[in-house]
């Protein structure tokens, strides 16, 4: 992770087996990044992605989680 890498809250929707966030994830370019952006070469730019994180429960516990 690069060391100024963030997580930005924008939302959350709570339900009874589901939780969805909604977030903007920003850092600087600085180390290669392959699931955020592959085949490109640290370029030492500052990066915002939009993201949404899907939480399913079953029985009180974590049964998924999507990204």
């Amino acid at each position: 992770m690069p060391e100024d890498a963030a997580i930005v809250p924008i939302s959350r929707t709570v339900g009874q087996t589901r939780l969805v966030d909604e977030v903007i994830h920003t850092f600087t370019h600085s180390i290669k990044r392959p699931w955020v952006l592959p085949g490109i070469s640290p370029t030492h730019k500052r990066v915002a992605v939009p993201l949404v994180v899907v939480v399913e429960f079953r029985n009180g516990k974590i049964q998924n989680e999507r990204i």
